[in-house]
């Protein structure tokens, strides 16, 4: 893999992330001030030292760069699901166990799979490939089918698709687990 490559990866990551903060950030400051809820499992400052900001939403949580500070919590212990964000668990799972300019296959499955949302990039079912590619439309694109794709292309065992796939998950919730996510449990490599 070329630096450009790796480095262009980075940058798209870092430039969605950046583009999540911001629009987070600019939905608070329209939003009026409330006092966020307490939660029995977290210690947050007291309210003096609270963010002064409120989200229409569900359930936020803001947290400092080592996550050892809260600045702010709503309904933070309601099991959520995390959508698109999954995709990310499934990026670092590429990240770390698979060659970026190996070649894959398309497979109609991965297709039928992804048809259950919308999103699609119109990949064929004979198309090939390269990780780097498909990790890119997904990441980029919100690519269900490149996902599902990679997801069954699992390069560490697994004789079918249906058991790549399983052991693809499963390396998923080892990346939660391991983060300390003790109530995130990982189905689906793009989120559905």
């Amino acid at each position: 893999m070329s630096f450009l490559q790796e480095n262009k990866l980075i940058l798209s990551l870092f430039a969605v992330l950046v583009g999540l903060i911001v629009a987070t950030w600019q939905v608070a400051a329209r939003q009026s001030v409330s006092q966020p809820q307490l939660a029995s499992a977290l210690l947050l400052p007291p309210p003096e030292q609270q963010l002064a900001v409120s989200f229409n939403t569900e359930a936020a949580l803001a947290v400092n760069s080592d996550l050892k500070k809260v600045h702010y919590a709503h309904r933070e212990q309601n099991r959520r699901a995390i959508a698109s964000l999954t995709k990310l668990f499934s990026a670092v799972v590429i990240w770390e166990n698979y060659d970026l300019t190996a070649p894959v296959t398309i497979t109609q499955s991965a297709i039928k799979k992804a048809s259950q949302d919308g999103v699609r990039i119109d990949f064929l079912s004979v198309d090939s490939v390269r990780v780097f590619d498909l990790l890119s439309a997904m990441l980029i694109d919100s690519s269900n089918e490149a996902a599902y794709a990679l997801a069954e292309a699992w390069p560490k065992g697994g004789a079918s698709p249906e058991e790549k796939f399983s052991l693809f998950i499963q390396a998923m919730n080892q990346i939660a687990v391991k983060a300390g996510l003790q109530n995130t449990v990982l189905s689906d490599p793009a989120g559905l």
